[in-house]
């Protein structure tokens, strides 16, 4: 990369960060040929570029310690879930090593955690035309247009090792920094942020265990007293491997429970870490996350696998035996609390309090080292993100709102994508910040962005190109708009001439409608030449869209057609069960990311409808209304119409006809939908209304 640019470089996705997350987003990237390995080529419908700050691709580095192995199975790995054919599953990498076989033998899920990140390097490397190592991001900032105040870009500035500045521009930013090491108050108090060899010689977080412990304990043999703080699996396994590189060392555990507490891995509980567990935990409310959060604590938060925990035990058992009276006793020190610390001659002082006791002020004890398993806080993105937080809508905790789709949620006057991971617990559950859904969730995003671009497609399906340009049946009314008698009724062979009164619908035999996206996804978008806006079809969300629908529902003009007039809570409960039936889509439609108007995308074969005509396996069909005033007419009509109809007819290859069923005094829509195309087949009485069916085919 040239240390100087006249322009900066232009970017349709930008990721910040190459650790797992945007690894496995790099590889979805690949699966799905958006991107290509091959050097020689550059035939690339994205220009996509990742930059790390470390020199070259490592995971956990300071945690690599021997014997160690992983707590998940190899098949949550960077794309099994997703694609098991992919080029970049764990076992991919072990037929190009030369170790399947051997692996089978061991006859386990959980490999080395050495070995894994040897999988993940040996990923990518495969990618290391589209990575940029020894760069650190300094700043993201708005590019906002000189006319209308809009920001379509962002600006990414980052610093080389040698001091060079990076500039480079990007449509869509992906923030996947991983985790920053956690400090407790009491280090701040005493040391302030910066904790390092130089500041801090007897005091490291667990995350450079392996990077800083031969420093700090130069001399193996040395009777050294020393000190683990935490409860959890990377404080555990410290303090054993403590205890065997020092076999003269004293070695504390230090933790605020009363016992080390195993983690929960069994069958049904791990369902948690699901990747379609997340909608689940999407859709409800904040304070039945937080609620979900605390309940499934024991299978990830200051937990130690049972092995561990028994090994320990063994170990401090073995302190009893006879002959052993010589040999350094390590400690558990349970119901601790570290009230202050501070720098000693040679070492760490710790003021220690027994919660058992009554003494409040505690004691104090000074060790040679001190090491924190005091885990990871994820606010990095938004030091990143900070130039834009204007633009970034905020919750009732003024948190940034974040869609299913890893989309963080932008003011009207921001159209770049911004995407974080590995950040959103609070959001998408506890998986967020592990390995479990690497694969599933990049996926996911690259679905997202894809779409964004004018590039639908569900992931995993390939279309057939019977993408329908609508547009040419899109006249808007010259005239009053026509009754449905006077619409021309064109003969469609596939349509039974009579209309099935009964009501009886069809199940059986129907084919399975394809994935259903996720709420906040972006599923479609088209520029309006003669609007000279964009349109945009955007999965509803419950945290961003229940006031709006509200305001819709209750507009009088609105809910003479819908019936729903009700307060938040009716709405959110009515949205929420759209959300979770497979065969329904509740959409909101915007220009220029302005929401106006709601839409009801739906497969027909599994509606009351298809009991009112025969309906086709992939025939779809939507309801509408259009909420905001200024957003009415013809000229908008000419707009949204054929957008929405293109995008059902693209979405599914097999779909060749869109049907609707306004009621039948609903002229003014049963007019522009015969000017756009649809054919009025005759009035068909519903429960609740008499209604035109109205039906566009495609050849």
């Amino acid at each position: 990369m040239p240390a100087t640019q006249s322009q900066p470089e232009q970017f349709d996705v930008l990721c910040v960060g190459f650790g797992p997350a945007g690894l496995a987003i790099a590889a979805a990237m690949a699966d799905e040929k958006v991107i290509s390995l091959d050097t020689t080529t550059a035939d690339e419908s994205l220009r996509v570029r990742f930059i790390e700050k470390q020199p070259s691709f490592l995971w956990h580095g300071g945690m690599l310690l021997d014997g160690t192995k992983m707590q998940i199975s190899f098949l949550k790995d960077l794309a099994t879930l997703r694609d098991p054919t992919s080029n970049f599953t764990f076992l991919k990498y072990l037929h190009e090593n030369d170790r399947l076989v051997p692996f089978v033998n061991l006859g386990t899920w959980n490999p080395y955690r050495v070995e894994f990140n040897d999988y993940l390097s040996w990923a990518a490397k495969k990618f290391e035309k589209f990575c940029d190592y020894g760069e650190q991001v300094m700043s993201v900032d708005p590019l906002i247009h000189p006319q209308d105040g809009t920001v379509s870009q962002l600006r990414v500035t980052s610093r080389t090792s040698d001091g060079a500045r990076i500039v480079r521009d990007t449509k869509n930013i992906i923030v996947a920094i991983g985790g920053q090491p956690r400090y407790p108050d009491f280090v701040h108090r005493s040391i302030g942020s910066q904790v390092d060899q130089t500041t801090t010689p007897h005091l490291a977080h667990t995350s450079q265990y392996t990077y800083r412990v031969q420093q700090m304990l130069p001399d193996a043999e040395a009777s050294y007293r020393l000190a683990v703080i935490g409860s959890g699996q990377s404080a555990a396994e410290v303090f054993m491997d403590l205890g065997r590189r020092y076999p003269n060392a004293e070695v504390n555990l230090i933790f605020r429970d009363s016992a080390l507490r195993p983690s929960d891995d069994s069958p049904f509980v791990n369902e948690v870490f699901d990747p379609d567990r997340r909608d689940a935990f999407y859709a409800q409310t904040s304070e039945q996350r937080k609620s979900s959060l605390i309940r499934d604590k024991a299978t990830n938060y200051s937990v130690v696998n049972e092995n561990l925990i028994n090994e320990i035990y063994g170990m401090m058992y073995m302190q009893r035996l006879p002959g052993s009276e010589t040999r350094p006793k390590h400690a558990l020190m349970p119901n601790h609390s570290i009230l202050d610390m501070h720098k000693s001659s040679g070492g760490i002082t710790l003021t220690l309090r027994d919660s058992r006791s009554d003494n409040t002020t505690g004691y104090e004890r000074t060790f040679d080292a001190v090491f924190l398993g005091t885990g990871y806080e994820r606010f990095a993105h938004l030091d990143v993100l900070q130039p834009v937080l204007p633009y970034l809508n905020k919750d009732q905790d003024n948190k940034i709102v974040v869609g299913r789709d890893y989309r963080v949620s932008t003011t009207n006057a921001c159209r770049a994508g911004i995407y974080v991971q590995g950040c959103c617990e609070d959001t998408h559950g506890l998986s967020d910040t592990l390995l479990s859904v690497l694969g599933v969730r990049g996926g996911e995003v690259l679905q997202s962005i894809q779409a964004r671009m004018n590039k639908v497609q569900i992931l995993g399906q390939k279309q057939s190109g019977n993408m329908v340009d609508v547009k040419q049946t899109a006249t808007p009314p010259a005239s009053p708009v026509p009754s449905p008698t006077t619409c021309q009724r064109i003969n469609v062979d596939r349509i039974d001439s009579g209309i099935n009164v009964t009501g009886t619908k069809k199940e059986s035999g129907l084919a399975p409608c394809p994935p259903k996206p996720l709420p906040g996804t972006i599923l479609f978008s088209k520029y309006i030449p003669h609007l000279n806006e964009t349109f945009s079809l955007r999965v509803a969300n419950l945290q961003t869209d229940i006031p709006l629908l509200t305001k819709w529902h209750n507009n009088p003009r609105v809910s003479k057609f819908w019936n729903e007039v009700g307060d938040e809570s009716h709405h959110t409960k009515y949205l929420s069960t759209l959300l979770a039936d497979p065969h329904s889509i509740p959409c909101i439609g915007m220009f220029n990311d302005v929401p106006f108007a709601y839409f009801e995308i739906y497969w027909a074969a599994h509606d009351r409808l298809a009991g009112y005509y025969d309906a086709g396996t992939h025939d779809r069909g939507f309801h509408l209304l259009v909420g905001e005033e200024a957003y009415r007419g013809s000229h908008r009509v000419e707009g949204w119409l054929p957008a929405v109809v293109e995008f059902m007819f693209g979405d599914c290859s097999g779909t060749k006809r869109v049907v609707l069923e306004p009621r039948a005094d609903n002229g003014k829509l049963i007019g522009y939908l015969c000017n756009f195309g649809f054919q009025f087949k005759g009035e068909i009485k519903l429960p609740h209304k008499t209604a035109a069916l109205m039906v566009m085919e495609t050849e």
